[in-house]
């Protein structure tokens, strides 16, 4: 891993996803891309995600023959459970059936909760950076909030009330390690079979440890794949992740052929 350029790939990220979260006030959610023979796929975004930022991977997957869609959710500060009916409510509206999602982050667990409340026409789910157990950098993002009060910031400071939505942000409270929702989804996860989790070996953003940021969030299984790179967004626009995923889809492909 050539930590430097990953590094710097990861800040490029980070910048087009702030540029993106802006933009998408004003902008129309992307298009679905049609085209194709193969599985359809459905791009589930993470937390303050907007569809602009996966049109690369949208692009990229249906050149490889598949027709992509990608669900809008909003900015994703909400309930997760309430965005996982409106994945099904997306399903029902582009008349999909039997397909593959590819989420990002917090989408990861949004798919996950459509399957708990009985979303059947999933073949399967492929997570990149998907927080299982939860992250601790929402707990550092809690002690900042006390840090600027104690330094004298007051609620009518706009330093202080930005952090503060934090509080009211019930995504983030649910993505707690050892929330009500984070406990109720490793109760299912045994029972879940059509998940493969994809990870990064360093993972800036999903934190499994405070002391070990180098122990990223998995599902403990032989399926899950760790690549070999820093980052969080690196996983949803980096190129060797994208070429991952396509080359896990064309795996499903080929063993639906076999099994047909």
């Amino acid at each position: 891993m050539d930590i430097i350029n990953q590094i710097k790939n990861e800040f490029k990220y980070n910048v087009m996803f702030f540029r993106d979260c802006i933009k998408g006030v004003f902008k129309k959610p992307a298009e679905p891309l049609k085209e194709g023979s193969k599985t359809s796929v459905l791009l589930v975004s993470g937390w303050l995600t907007r569809t602009a930022t996966l049109v690369k991977i949208q692009k990229k997957i249906n050149r490889a023959g598949h027709p992509v869609y990608i669900a809008n959710l909003g900015f994703q500060v909400g309930n997760i459970l309430k965005k996982s009916k409106k994945i099904s409510n997306y399903i029902t509206k582009n008349d999909l059936n039997d397909i593959y999602i590819v989420a990002h982050s917090m989408g990861g667990l949004i798919s996950i909760g459509s399957i708990i409340l009985g979303e059947k026409r999933i073949r399967k789910i492929f997570t990149l950076g998907t927080p299982y157990t939860g992250s601790y950098l929402i707990f550092f993002l809690y002690i900042l909030i006390i840090l600027l009060a104690l330094y004298g910031f007051t609620i009518s400071s706009i330093a202080f009330c930005l952090p503060l939505l934090i509080l009211f942000m019930p995504s983030l409270r649910q993505m707690t390690p050892g929330s009500d929702l984070i406990k109720l989804f490793q109760l299912h996860y045994p029972l879940i079979k059509n998940i493969q989790c994809i990870f990064s070996s360093i993972d800036n953003v999903v934190i499994n440890s405070p002391l070990k940021i180098n122990k990223p969030v998995r599902l403990g299984r032989k399926e899950d794949i760790c690549l070999h790179e820093f980052g969080h967004l690196n996983l949803i626009l980096g190129d060797n992740s994208i070429q991952e995923v396509i080359k896990l889809l064309e795996i499903e492909e080929q063993k639906s052929v076999v099994s047909g």
